[in-house]
């Protein structure tokens, strides 16, 4: 299984949560700044890719409305203060959620009408971050098809 940072594990429990708790008239979206190299990174901001841009955007009764998602250890970068004072500065509305009931709760300010709640996915949540991590077994890759053929087809052009 791959593992996530703790802030990965709540985006993605976030998600699951919004695609069955948002109604029809409101348009969201989760957004990917994570840079696997330096030269992903160059290439993204090449494109355009701003840094500190918050992790989740709401567009609805003609309202913009950034989440950005953090631990409960988690700290706002000073590039992402630069950006929310930007964002609000146009009108948009910019708030930090710890978990899933903030993001709920959040939402529910606007007066906006969830099909849904959280209902104490947040606690599920943090008991699995809270589990103790075991040693697994290191994987070891298993030959494909083709290398198995190859490895037959070598192994009987030898003459022992």
């Amino acid at each position: 299984m791959k593992r996530y940072a703790p802030e990965h594990m709540l985006q993605k429990a976030c998600a699951k949560f919004l695609n069955h708790a948002l109604p029809e008239d409101c348009f969201y979206t989760a957004i990917d700044h994570a840079t696997r190299s330096a030269v992903e990174g160059a290439e993204k901001k090449s494109r355009g890719v701003k840094r500190g841009i918050p992790d989740l955007m709401f567009k609805f009764h003609r309202r913009t409305v950034w989440i950005e998602l953090k631990t409960e250890k988690g700290v706002v970068s000073d590039t992402q203060e630069d950006v929310r004072a930007a964002l609000t500065r146009q009108g948009d509305d910019w708030h930090v959620a710890r978990s899933i009931d903030d993001v709920e709760a959040i939402l529910r300010s606007y007066g906006l009408p969830l099909k849904a709640t959280a209902g104490g996915v947040t606690e599920r949540l943090q008991q699995r971050l809270d589990l103790p991590r075991k040693a697994g077994k290191p994987r070891v890759a298993k030959p494909g098809a083709g290398r198995i053929r190859r490895t037959e087809a070598i192994r009987s052009r030898m003459p022992f």
